[in-house]
């Protein structure tokens, strides 16, 4: 898609402020993709889907304007610790692979409000409402996944812009390890660039427009274009019922992943390996079946043919 040139709004009144470009456009970008939500959806982000060579986009990023963010090779990614608490660790890109990139865009509206008096001034404060009018809140967030060793972890690259204040722009980095994963745990480490050039968050909003591809998607709507795919497959199979009671019996998301899962009740094969072969028809289609039946009484585990099984058949 093409990158947002965004048309700057005049202030209302003199508390009002005029957003800068950069500021403007990141924002507009994080609308265009937050189009995707699903409609009245609740949820503040959407993930989209990327299109192309990821490790491609690595080196992309890691050539970039904004790579000074990102973790270095060597530089440790977990916690310090003393043993006390949590686990000494010695986490490092350098001794892991990437594992894949994805991207989330986040988005929250709140009441427009400006202040009336300076905040250096200190209080009592004092600040005007726009009742019907909105600030916008935008985050773009680019996330990087690592294993190393046991562990994994994701470093998150962002750009977060708002529109309650002037050139309210900046970029951020942030690591995430399941390993530390409580309550309370929001991810760890990081770092931030409040100064950031204007040219340096062009170039980030670039490169997501450009890798989103020319007809962006999120997860979910492939998800369901493949769902839908399946189900008119279905229909030509004569199963079309059985897999519509597995897909409205689940969800899009896991009816995929468990027509891709090897079945002991088509020996070791998935529903969609199986599912153009008309002489297994009604074989795949009490395969759907037994898993929706299962599913509902909580066993549905014992359909699937385990990797220790396969190993010990090879």
């Amino acid at each position: 898609m093409e990158k947002p040139h965004a048309n700057i709004e005049p202030p209302v009144d003199e508390y009002d402020h005029e957003l800068t470009q950069v500021q403007a456009n990141a924002i507009a970008l994080a609308d265009e993709l937050l189009k995707h939500r699903p409609e009245r959806s609740r949820i503040a982000f959407v993930d989209m889907v990327l299109v192309g060579d990821q490790h491609e986009m690595l080196v992309e990023l890691q050539s970039g304007p904004l790579s000074h963010l990102l973790a270095a090779p060597n530089e440790q990614l977990a916690i310090e610790s003393d043993g006390s608490y949590y686990s000494q660790l010695d986490v490092r890109k350098a001794n892991g692979k990437f594992t894949g990139m994805s991207l989330r865009v986040w988005g929250w509206d709140y009441d427009k409000v400006r202040y009336t008096k300076p905040c250096e001034v200190g209080p009592p404060y004092e600040d005007k409402e726009y009742p019907g009018e909105k600030d916008k809140s935008r985050q773009i967030e680019i996330r990087m996944g690592y294993v190393v060793g046991d562990e994994s972890v994701t470093e998150e690259l962002s750009v977060h812009a708002n529109s309650s204040s002037p050139n309210y722009i900046y970029a951020s980095t942030q690591l995430s390890m399941p390993t530390y994963a409580e309550m309370g745990y929001e991810g760890h480490g990081g770092k931030s660039d409040y100064d950031i050039s204007d040219e340096a968050v062009e170039w980030f909003l670039e490169f997501v427009a450009k890798n989103v591809g020319a007809e962006p998607k999120s997860h979910r709507e492939l998800i369901s274009e493949k769902t839908a795919k399946i189900r008119a497959a279905a229909e030509v199979q004569g199963i079309r019922e059985a897999i519509d009671e597995l897909i409205d019996g689940t969800w899009d998301a896991q009816a995929l992943y468990i027509m891709r899962r090897p079945l002991r009740s088509l020996d070791g094969k998935s529903i969609l390996e199986c599912f153009e072969t008309r002489e297994l028809a009604a074989q795949v289609a009490e395969a759907a079946r037994e898993i929706l039946r299962k599913w509902k009484d909580g066993t549905w585990g014992e359909c699937f043919v385990t990797s220790g099984e396969t190993d010990e058949d090879e």
